[in-house]
């Protein structure tokens, strides 16, 4: 077996905390630790699946990608980011560009596979596809599984657990055949297991199985490739505190108008907004983790959400898209059929918005949340395909897109969170830091990636590469464009396409 140059192993929602809190849980974690070096990664704000990886895989920021959140708005309408084409390069063409072959499994990049892959499988939130297409009946017949399930679906988390750890099994077989049969220099694997698990909302000891059962993958990984990057897109974990009701808060500020012609809440909402209120002024959220999961399937959920309502687009200065997170679309006159905010004025109406917020927030001494402009954080021609504004900072609290009866301001609750805390381990002989690395940004993983593969950097990318080699020479750039030809967000889907994507987010808990 000929290893690959570059492994680079990527694990969706490795928390860098918990990652520190079972390293005795996780040997072949610390053996690639003990010749490489391990940081914190931070994230993009929000700490979200989509973005993050676009700039793990590109080295620019979400405004050069136009990829932040699971959606793209189209007036009023969202479509599924999954299946948009953004015209910034990854990894696998910059190594095309050098001659090098680079293979990709379940790494999730929007659009159709890259051409040019020495093979490709199709990441989790689109149906399968296989570069060669006849890769496809091989790796089914090897017992990968594509296939997503909600934890509602198992009459147990551990039957939960079972399924998500033969899914990350099978990814690793699949994986190891690959680079043996088609032996590419560059390699690049993502495993779903901890954001996936996580979100099912598990205890302790099941968290702990789980992150050892990372480990068990990650070590059998190892020997096919010469050097490694493990890397995550956001940590998650499970953690109490107050909770934020921000689409109450848009609806009683003024901000956002539902239609009259909404429903009422039905009987069985109103027995979940109860049972939660209960649960959470009672102290007893932790319950949750304790709960079997088929007295979770039987619980109705209590909240509902203003962006699956009919809402009043001539009285809605800003709405949020669909999902769990808070990101703010503001009613601009002459972009929206409706709009009512003038764009000279759009700046001053979102620091109007974001004191407001912050002022509320800090409530009872609580950290406040801050509301930032996109285009405070992120630059680049496609700033217009994100949010006009995202949570930042949520402060001490937990944030929540639903109507809650008893204003914005809820009491404690037990909640699965993105944080800005990932994961970058890079390893190889003889390394040696070219910076201090107490943070790391995920635009510095690919031209670190690069350089460890032997390979020239593209001038102009955002990030740093993080090593020197054993001799002190310092990595190699060239210049060469850092988009394809096409202009902007392409859109190419089908109804039944956008119905299996929405119904995949769904079954991950991001709707």
């Amino acid at each position: 077996m000929t290893p690959a140059r570059l492994l680079l192993i990527g694990f969706d929602g490795l928390d860098y905390n918990l990652v520190q809190k079972y390293a005795s849980d996780m040997p072949n974690f610390s053996r690639l630790l003990a010749d490489g070096v391990l940081a914190p990664l931070s994230s993009t704000h929000p700490p979200i699946t989509p973005g993050a990886w676009a700039s793990i895989c590109s080295g620019v920021n979400p405004g050069k990608t136009g990829l932040l959140g699971f959606f793209l708005r189209q007036g009023y309408s969202f479509v599924p980011l999954a299946l948009q084409r953004t015209p910034a390069k990854g990894l696998w063409d910059y190594c095309n560009e050098q001659g090098i072959s680079c293979g990709i499994v379940n790494v999730p990049w929007p659009g159709p596979l890259p051409q040019g892959v020495c093979f490709g499988i199709t990441g989790r939130f689109t149906s399968l596809a296989t570069s060669p297409p006849e890769l496809k009946e091989d790796i089914l017949q090897m017992g990968y599984r594509p296939e997503v399930h909600h934890p509602s679906e198992f009459s147990s988390l551990q039957g939960f657990l079972r399924f998500a750890f033969d899914q990350a099994e099978a990814c690793t077989r699949v994986t190891k055949h690959l680079i043996e049969e088609r032996t590419p220099k560059v390699c690049m694997v993502v495993y779903n297991l901890p954001d996936m698990a996580l979100h099912a909302m598990l205890n302790e000891r099941m968290i702990q199985r789980v992150y050892q059962e990372i480990d068990r993958n990650l070590g059998e990984l190892i020997p096919y490739g010469e050097r490694h990057v493990v890397v995550s897109d956001h940590g998650i974990n499970i953690t109490e505190g107050p909770v934020f009701y921000f689409g109450e808060w848009l609806v009683r500020e003024g901000f956002l108008t539902l239609s009259d012609e909404q429903e009422s809440r039905s009987g069985r909402e109103n027995l979940g907004f109860f049972l939660r209120k209960i649960m959470q002024r009672s102290g007893l959220s932790f319950i949750k983790k304790m709960t079997p999961q088929f007295l979770r399937n039987l619980l109705p959920p209590g909240i509902r959400y203003p962006a699956f309502l009919p809402i009043d687009y001539s009285r809605t200065m800003a709405f949020l898209g669909p999902g769990e997170y808070c990101d703010v679309f503001l009613n601009i006159q002459g972009r929206e059929p409706q709009g009512l905010i003038p764009p000279e004025e759009s700046d001053a109406f979102l620091g109007r918005m974001a004191s407001r917020l912050a002022e509320l927030s800090r409530t009872e001494g609580h950290h406040p949340i801050r509301l930032s402009p996109s285009r405070d954080i992120y630059r680049g021609d496609l700033l217009d395909q994100l949010p006009d504004a995202v949570i930042q900072d949520p402060g001490s609290w937990h944030l929540e897109p639903g109507l809650y009866a008893n204003g914005p301001l809820g009491p404690a609750d037990l909640k699965h969170e993105h944080n800005q805390e990932g994961v970058f381990l890079f390893a190889g002989p003889a390394l040696e830091t070219a910076r201090s690395l107490d943070q790391t940004a995920l635009v510095d993983v690919l031209p670190t990636s690069l350089a460890l593969s032997g390979l020239r950097i593209p001038e102009g990318l955002e990030g740093d590469c993080l090593f020197e080699a054993c001799d002190k020479t310092p990595p190699s750039y060239y210049k060469t464009d850092l988009t394809r030809e096409t202009e902007g967000i392409e859109a190419s889907f089908s109804e039944q396409e956008e119905a299996e994507v929405m119904e995949r987010l769904e079954k991950l808990g991001y709707l």
